[in-house]
């Protein structure tokens, strides 16, 4: 079974915690898609190549 985790995030460095705990899972496979909202791609450095990475330009709640 695969998991998504979607992490929104505005310029948060705390995201790289979030991150590395989603892509430490065992019991699942994950799938970690980082939508960041900072608009200056500010958590890109902490997305490995394995997440998907999402930059807005706009601020966005998980809701949209």
């Amino acid at each position: 079974m695969t998991v998504s985790v979607i992490i929104p995030t505005y310029g948060r460095p705390s995201v790289r915690l979030a991150i590395t705990s989603a892509l430490n899972q065992t019991e699942v496979d994950v799938e970690v898609v980082v939508v960041d909202s900072s608009g200056s791609g500010a958590a890109q450095k902490y997305a490995p190549t394995d997440v998907l990475y999402i930059e807005s330009d706009t601020p966005q709640s998980p809701g949209m």
